[in-house]
């Protein structure tokens, strides 16, 4: 079995996809958070699917919310970051 890394969720065609990012398991309290922000939401619909719907799309917000305090926008300083190695690279490079 392949060890993936993102789960992708899409909601619709114009939506950009959900990244699950292995990261948020550096936090030791994302689990339960997790669990706790599930338990929490209460959602009325007709259907069970409706519901586990509802609920994964509010949760999506949740984590959203939480990764932008805890973790900052890390796609901003992965973009930093791979800058910073083609500067060293080059520099590799032109030194021999």
């Amino acid at each position: 079995m392949a060890d993936q890394t993102r789960l992708a969720l899409k909601e619709g065609p114009s939506n950009r996809p959900f990244h699950f990012e292995r990261l948020w398991f550096e936090d030791p309290q994302f689990v339960e958070l997790l669990r706790k922000w599930w338990e929490e939401l209460y959602i009325k619909c007709n259907t069970k699917i409706n519901v586990f719907h509802l609920k994964v799309k509010a949760l999506k917000l949740r984590i959203k919310q939480w990764n932008k305090q805890v973790f900052g926008n890390i796609f901003k300083y992965k973009r930093l970051l791979e800058q910073k190695m083609v500067g060293i690279i080059q520099r590799m490079i032109m030194e021999g």
